[in-house]
């Protein structure tokens, strides 16, 4: 089951998003595989020593910085810019030597077009995860995210605390991670509450409204070869002559889930027929096993956040969508260090329909 306790069955990719729904994104991992997916990560500034299984589906040990400069390439239409804090530096002399990163293609202005209307009603869709996060008349995409406790520690702490709460979004222009808890999330009290793993998002609602102020606001242009299409009253996109049938040999041989070929109506949506039960209690199992791992990292000491002892503390992480310097926004044009590691879960996932079983 989700974290409602509930499964919705066939769902959207786009519901699943929106909902910041875990089970989806397993299956979509698990549908792609662990090979494609760890080379997109790559692509976009996560590489991982150690193999990712499908637990990895909802959580991964990265920094806000990443997080930032990984959806300006969302932002940018598919483009990885590594981040950089200088600029250019002006000699005693006047002679000025200026920095730039050098952009590589991680994704297709398809699939960065795609994803991020999606993303969108994070923070506009009334059942959005990130609706805290939102900001009268900007265009932005967003994608929320929380860290729960192990099964073995949840009397320790009230019902519905996390251990910290992530919030990642971006426009045209900038693109910005915020993290926020405790440095210590297994001492007394370094809980997040429910109403408290809105903060990363009020804080991201007020960095992006500053550095938005005087800057060009305009809406994503839909690639040539995206198609929309209608369903159910909601305008869904697709590339043109993507294919009505998806095979998984892995998924269909393991017996957990088969693809169907999809009319000609869904124009390119994929449906799953449902795990039996004893399928989907494995399923929650490497659910649990990935967000029981305790962050690393030391908390605030980087990035934007600032903490005395075990206060509670925020990291935050921007990065221009046009590669330009990745900043900690919140303080005005510092450098942001961002090295604090954290398990952010954050699910990636298409436009097709999945199975939240």
């Amino acid at each position: 089951m989700d974290f409602d306790d509930k499964y919705q069955g066939t769902i959207t990719m786009r519901k699943a998003l929106v909902e910041s729904r875990n089970i989806p994104a397993i299956r979509t991992l698990e549908n792609v595989g662990i090979s494609k997916a760890t080379s997109f990560l790559k692509k976009l500034g996560m590489p991982f020593k150690k193999t990712l299984s499908l637990q990895n589906g909802i959580g991964l040990y990265i920094s806000s910085e990443q997080l930032a400069a990984a959806y300006a390439a969302f932002s940018n239409g598919g483009t990885y810019y590594k981040p950089y804090t200088i600029k250019k530096i002006v000699q005693a002399n006047g002679v000025t030597k200026r920095f730039h990163a050098t952009g590589k293609r991680a994704m297709t202005p398809a699939t960065a077009f795609m994803i991020t209307n999606m993303l969108k009603g994070v923070m506009t869709d009334a059942n959005g995860s990130g609706t805290a996060a939102k900001i009268s008349g900007l265009y932005e995409a967003g994608k929320t995210g929380t860290t729960q406790y192990p099964d073995d520690y949840l009397n320790k702490v009230p019902a519905n605390s996390s251990m910290d709460a992530w919030f990642s979004g971006y426009t045209k222009n900038y693109s910005l991670a915020i993290w926020t808890g405790y440095d210590h999330q297994f001492k007394a009290n370094s809980y997040i509450t429910q109403p408290e793993t809105e903060i990363s998002q009020q804080i991201y609602k007020s960095v992006m409204s500053y550095v938005s102020q005087n800057k060009p606001n305009s809406d994503w242009t839909q690639p040539n070869d995206v198609v929309a299409t209608n369903r159910g009253g909601t305008t869904e996109y697709y590339v043109a002559g993507y294919p009505g049938t998806v095979t998984d040999n892995t998924t269909t041989a393991a017996g957990s889930y088969s693809i169907e070929s999809s009319s000609s109506s869904n124009n390119g949506t994929v449906a799953t027929s449902p795990r039996s039960n004893e399928e989907s209690r494995t399923n929650e199992s490497s659910q649990s096993a990935s967000t029981t791992q305790q962050p690393g990292g030391s908390g605030s000491s980087s990035g934007d956040g600032s903490s005395s002892g075990d206060n509670t503390s925020s990291s935050a992480s921007s990065a221009s969508s046009d590669a330009s310097s990745t900043e900690s926004s919140s303080t005005g044009g510092n450098p942001s260090d961002s090295s604090n590691n954290q398990n952010t879960n954050s699910p990636d996932t298409g436009n097709n329909d999945v199975n939240d079983q």
